[in-house]
């Protein structure tokens, strides 16, 4: 057996689903903390135009949009809304679906070895 399936490693499994849009706003706003941003950047804007992306692919996004600007111009001061979308152009979204498909497929797993008592230890 998996030492990942001992009793007491994982309790409970829980899949998280690709954030919503209110979701998406708040990771731009986590990361664009750390970004001079153009006025013309808005984060409802901007999470409109990443449905589907998760967490790690909007932090990607945002690197890629200061990475953009600077190669646009090594004296820029703030990224756009245009580096923004060609950012989110550039990255590929994350397969959620085969997350969704290797949850299921480990809670399957985990339920057909789960340990009942000591005697199942052997």
């Amino acid at each position: 057996m998996s030492p990942l399936l001992c009793t007491g490693r994982f309790d409970r499994l829980l899949y998280v689903g690709p954030p919503d849009q209110t979701d998406r706003e708040e990771i731009f706003r986590i990361h664009l903390s750390k970004i001079p941003c153009s006025s013309n950047v808005s984060l409802r804007e901007l999470a409109c135009l990443t449905e589907g992306l998760t967490g790690a692919d909007i932090s990607l996004v945002c690197r890629e949009a200061a990475i953009t600007a600077l190669q646009e111009d090594l004296d820029a001061s703030e990224v756009t809304v245009e580096h923004f979308r060609t950012a989110i152009m550039q990255v590929e979204p994350s397969e959620v679906e085969s997350y969704q498909d290797l949850s299921s497929k480990f809670q399957r797993l985990v339920q057909s070895t789960a340990i009942r008592g000591p005697e199942d230890l052997n």
